[in-house]
């Protein structure tokens, strides 16, 4: 007797991740802004996201000042404000970039280039003022 046992074929084709809106080749901001970089990207099964240093370890948060939200095929990288004496060149002065990855593959956004100027206050300005 022949025993024949079949698997179910799903009727959803299965591709790898395709970016569908890439970070911008170059984010310039000042550190009294909010600004936030979206990466998404499709495929099946649905790909995750993550963003990647230039040295290629994994971006992570950094309370108060950068933050990872994903949500979905979509994930965006918000920097916070911050005081000038915060600024930190690892991170507002720094390349990342988005890779996709499901079971089929993978696919990795161009480099985006951070770069976050502090402003200053003019001291000479406010000392004239107090006199």
């Amino acid at each position: 007797m022949l025993i024949f046992l079949t698997t179910g074929l799903s009727s959803v084709e299965r591709r790898g991740p395709q970016l569908m809106v890439e970070p911008q080749n170059r984010v310039e901001f000042l550190n009294d802004t909010r600004t936030v970089i979206t990466c998404s990207a499709r495929g099946s099964p649905e790909p995750t996201i993550q963003w990647l240093k230039s040295d290629g370890t994994p971006l992570t948060d950094r309370e108060g000042v950068v933050q990872v939200v994903n949500s979905g095929h979509t994930s965006q990288v918000v920097y916070q404000p911050f005081a000038a004496n915060h600024y930190r060149q690892d991170i507002h002065w720094a390349s990342i970039r988005c890779l996709a990855t499901n079971t089929i593959g993978a696919v990795e956004s161009r480099e985006c280039h951070i770069r976050a100027s502090a402003l200053q206050r003019d001291i000479h300005s406010e000392c004239e003022s107090i006199k």
